[in-house]
């Protein structure tokens, strides 16, 4: 597990899949990625179990962010 965490460091795209209680916590950490990584693509609605939200997006890894 650590060489995955080392590849975040080199420039690319990883796919996230947030997962939450409900819509407005899953939004936060989606704005939480769009005000870090300008580049992400709005979220893809994943089927959740009752009573949880879920979505994907592909965000830059830390080594593709140039700010």
């Amino acid at each position: 597990m650590p060489d995955d965490w080392e590849r975040l460091q080199e420039p690319g795209l990883v796919h996230v899949v947030v997962t939450a209680r409900d819509a407005t916590s899953a939004y936060r950490v989606f704005d939480a990625l769009v005000e870090r990584f300008a580049a992400v693509d709005p979220p893809a609605w994943l089927t959740a179990p009752p009573g949880l939200v879920a979505f994907a997006v592909l965000t830059p890894t830390r080594g593709a962010d140039h700010r």
